[in-house]
Parts: C-alpha cells; sequence; structure tokens
C-alpha cells in the first residue's frame, strides 16, 4: 500500500479486540500517517491517546505547520506519561519514574476502568519506544512489564490498540516479542518525498 487511502481501507478492516504494531523508520512521514488515521477514527469512535514524553505534541506541531486543524486533537481524551507539555484533554497521568511494575498496574487499572464507561474505544500508543531508553540496565524487566500490558487487553471486544514505535529505537529481540503478541503488524517507510509505503508484515486473514 503506498497512499493515505489504502491506509484507511487497512483500518477499516481491522476488528475491535486486535492490537496493531505499527513501525516506522525515523524519516517516515508519522504527523501525516497519524492525520489520516485520527480523522477516520474520529467519525466512528472514541479515540483515546496514550502520549509519552510529549509525542503527541511532536505530531500536532507539524500538522499546524501544514494548515490542518490540529486543534481538534485538544477535545481528545489523553493519558499522559513523561514530558512537560500538556496536549489533548488528560484524563490521566502516569508517573513513569515509578518502577515498571507500578506505573504499568495502574495503567492497567485506569484502561480497564475507561473501557467499561467509553465503547468501544480505539487507544493510539505514541512513544513506547522512548521508554526502552529509560531502562538500559533493566531492559528486561521492563519488557516483560510492557508486554503484559500488550497481552493483557488482547481480546477485549470494546477495545483496539494501535501501537506506533519508531523501528531505530527498539531493539530486535524487544520488537519481535512485541509482534508475536499482537494481531497484525505493519511497517511505514518513506518512499520519495511525498509517499509513503505501508508493509503488512503479520495478518490474521
Amino acid at each position: 500500500m503506498s497512499n493515505g487511502k489504502a491506509l484507511i481501507e487497512y483500518l477499516g478492516s481491522i476488528k475491535f479486540g486486535e492490537s496493531v504494531l505499527v513501525e516506522y523508520s525515523p524519516e517516515a512521514p508519522i504527523p501525516i500517517i497519524f492525520r489520516e488515521t485520527i480523522e477516520f477514527l474520529l467519525k466512528k469512535y472514541n479515540v483515546l491517546i496514550l502520549d509519552i514524553f510529549d509525542t503527541l505534541h511532536m505530531i500536532k506541531e507539524p500538522l499546524k505547520i501544514m494548515g490542518w486543524d490540529a486543534e481538534k486533537l485538544d477535545k481528545i481524551d489523553v493519558v499522559k506519561a513523561g514530558g512537560i507539555i500538556n496536549t489533548g484533554n488528560i484524563v490521566k497521568r502516569i508517573d513513569i519514574s515509578k518502577d515498571p511494575a507500578v506505573y504499568t498496574l495502574e495503567f492497567s487499572e485506569f484502561m480497564r476502568e475507561y473501557y467499561a464507561t467509553h465503547r468501544p474505544t480505539v487507544l493510539i500508543a505514541l512513544g513506547i519506544d522512548k521508554l526502552i531508553r529509560l531502562y538500559t540496565n533493566e531492559v528486561t524487566s521492563f519488557e516483560i512489564h510492557i508486554a503484559g500490558v500488550m497481552k493483557k487487553f488482547l481480546g477485549e471486544r470494546s477495545r483496539l490498540s494501535l501501537y506506533f514505535a519508531n523501528m531505530a529505537l527498539v531493539p530486535k529481540e524487544t520488537l519481535y516479542e512485541w509482534e508475536e503478541i499482537v494481531t497484525r503488524v505493519f511497517e511505514i517507510t518513506l518512499k520519495g518525498k511525498m509517499k509513503f509505503v505501508i508493509k503488512v508484515k503479520k495478518s490474521p486473514t
């Protein structure tokens, strides 16, 4: 797939209960990918964004420069984890200075409560790749807890999760584990200056 229309068609085929890993290269046009994704989702579903280390802000500002009405993002519910810039409607703050076992449990408990009152919800997780850099000496423990969160809600029909990850920041072993957990994987790369290519690496059908 090589354009926004194809991306929307693919998104439309995903079922609730699934988890999708979106792998992208550092040069991929993620603000554009995000714009196409969010515009499609907001027409049909409630959207919740997990914003780690101000990743949502780094997506929003380029979109504003391009002339997109990025202010609509301010109305979307956001779980804020790390960072200093508030973007969106912050409904929960997660202190990631705590042990991963503590904050992943806190996040899971909040999500279970949120899903119970907001059905159906699409969770868009931004910046999970950046968390790994905090645990250079404890990456195995961190990976176990993050993978546990990803597994916990797999199959839950009240939600659908999209995990965006910069492949350059994720160790291969971690990436392989994430790919094993989720139901779908697609990889986004830049083609020329204006187009992006989506490679489907894993699909249930």
